[in-house]
């Protein structure tokens, strides 16, 4: 049975039997109801679609009277805030923001208890260990503290050759609140030097390499965390890129700043975060203090007070912030993420590009050369070196010449320490450097920094250039305008651009959007003055 194409007409038509019965009988009568109920239909949808709600009787009435939708009151409807609250929708399922189940820290620095009927202590075996003797936690009863400040236990017992050594607690006001808590006394020492039993000399805890295992949580717990305030910064990092794409939205910037802005909001967990507890992520994140920017001081507490900031080196809007960084922790995912988003493209290899599992060529270690995978990695590879200098699995610009906490070390293509057995065996060598070669190919690059490893001269430079290099080719191209059509598009009108004709009006889109200074504002209102949009999916079928 052939497929009746519903056209404009027939979909005017359609609407008219429903209010006047025969057309053939009101054909006047009918026509003047049909354009009223479709402009009734699109000032809801617009309505609906680009400020969240119905539009008033009294605006209902106005598109009565003047017999259209006017461009005035479309105007008005980008221009709201109700449409800033659309877009933040639409860029949280752009981006993928949500990434507060991330965990930001280790044991060693995560807090149990709640501070009321069971006093706060660190979770980490080790540290109980280390404080008490055993795998147990302070008692429910004051400290005792001699004159000199030293922590008295309150129980001692024998388990065997253990001497456990339990002491009672001490109020603290902790830094994300303005009440006392109790806090077990070993684990709420402020002192900023310890010397461990046997040590010749005591280290300073404001060194993050000293601190794990060897200090206590410091002044106002300000090393520690619960996992209330983990996911209070989590939150934060997320807030903090959609507050990036509503100022573009509500200062109506070009929406190429997304992806090469270099202005940053911080607040209060985000500020105590990156100054105090970011460097004691241990194998889960790897960040530092600074970012290449100017970290605002915020008490923690000030969770909705933002302060501005302007990023240096490496950054490149959405790119390089930390949640974009901790959601895609790996620098392929990162690139893949920008290919999906913002050029509208994917990875994947071509129908019998895959071989065989047990085929030979599985063993190239090469994935540029490797076969199935060369059909991807031959783009993916170049892509994700532009991340080359961004912490996998963590955050922090690993900058050529950046010093890593007291330490001398840098961030070199090449660092002969991490090619000696004592450096390839290394946390720092093992996270950031290449220590040892499975395949005779990858023996030149021991002690490269990884992603040095089968670089081109290109993907070298693609690595000191950094993500802005890769976003300003997506602008240049053109591509990045096409992409943002697309996705638009697909947004509002409900389909994507599929149709031959569409192709066309997707590159007058795209370069009006351009002659418009990315205005997102004006392309959508573009977009919702097609005819597509005004009479729905019905023109597509």
């Amino acid at each position: 049975m052939k497929q009746l194409k519903v056209t404009p007409l027939l979909f005017a038509l359609s609407i008219c039997m429903m209010f006047t019965g025969s057309p053939q009988a009101h054909a006047q009568t009918c026509d003047k109801t049909t354009k009223m109920q479709i402009n009734l239909q699109y000032m809801r949808r617009l309505s609906l679609e680009l400020r969240g709600h119905l539009p008033s009787y009294d605006e209902l009435q106005q598109v009565i009277k003047a017999g259209k939708v006017e461009d005035t009151v479309i105007a008005k409807m980008v221009q709201s805030q109700g449409f800033v609250t659309v877009m933040r929708q639409y860029h949280t399922d752009l981006l993928w923001t949500n990434i507060s189940t991330r965990r930001l820290t280790g044991v060693a620095w995560r807090l149990r208890g709640n501070g009321n009927s069971e006093p706060y202590h660190i979770s980490s075996q080790a540290m109980r260990r280390k404080f008490r003797g055993d795998l147990v936690a302070c008692l429910n009863v004051p400290a005792k503290i001699d004159g000199n400040g030293k922590i008295q236990c309150s129980k001692t017992t024998k388990k065997g050759t253990k001497t456990i050594c339990q002491e009672g607690y001490v109020m603290v006001k902790p830094y994300w609140s303005d009440k006392e808590v109790k806090v077990c006394a070993f684990d709420g020492q402020k002192t900023e030097m310890v010397k461990l039993p046997g040590a010749k000399n005591a280290v300073s805890c404001l060194t993050a390499r000293n601190r794990t295992n060897k200090c206590a949580c410091g002044e106002n717990l300000k090393w520690c965390m619960t996992n209330t305030t983990m996911k209070d910064i989590t939150v934060s990092l997320q807030e903090q890129m959609l507050r990036y794409m509503d100022t573009i939205i509500d200062k109506d910037r070009p929406y190429t700043d997304t992806i090469l802005g270099k202005d940053i909001e911080v607040n209060g967990p985000i500020s105590h975060w990156t100054r105090y507890q970011s460097t004691l992520g241990g194998n889960l994140t790897f960040a530092l203090p600074t970012q290449n920017f100017k970290m605002p001081i915020l008490p923690f507490q000030k969770k909705t007070e933002w302060q501005k900031s302007t990023r240096g080196a490496l950054h490149s809007g959405i790119l390089t912030m930390a949640g974009y960084l901790l959601k895609f922790e790996s620098n392929r995912s990162r690139a893949n993420r920008f290919y999906n988003a913002f050029l509208c493209k994917h990875f994947q290899a071509p129908a019998g590009g895959l071989p065989a599992a047990d085929s030979e060529c599985h063993n190239e270690p090469n994935l540029t050369k490797r076969c199935g995978c060369k059909y991807c990695h031959q783009t993916v590879e170049p892509a994700a070196a532009y991340w080359g200098r961004w912490a996998e699995a963590g955050l922090a610009p690993l900058n050529p010449g950046q010093t890593l906490n007291s330490k001398t070390a840098t961030f070199p293509e090449f660092w002969k320490t991490c090619t000696t057995p004592q450096g390839a065996r290394s946390l720092f060598c093992r996270r950031f450097y290449f220590t040892h070669a499975n395949h005779p190919d990858e023996k030149p690059y021991v002690g490269m920094l990884l992603p040095y490893v089968f670089a081109t001269k290109d993907t070298k430079d693609n690595i000191a250039n950094g993500p802005r290099a890769i976003a300003k080719s997506a602008v240049d191209s053109g591509t990045f305008a096409e992409c943002t059509v697309k996705k638009l598009w697909q947004w509002f009108v409900g389909t994507p651009m599929l149709l031959p004709q569409q192709s066309a009006l997707l590159k007058k889109l795209a370069e009006q959007f351009k002659k418009d200074k990315y205005s997102v504002k004006k392309l959508v209102t573009h977009i919702v003055k097609t005819e597509e949009y005004k009479l729905g999916r019905l023109l597509n079928r």
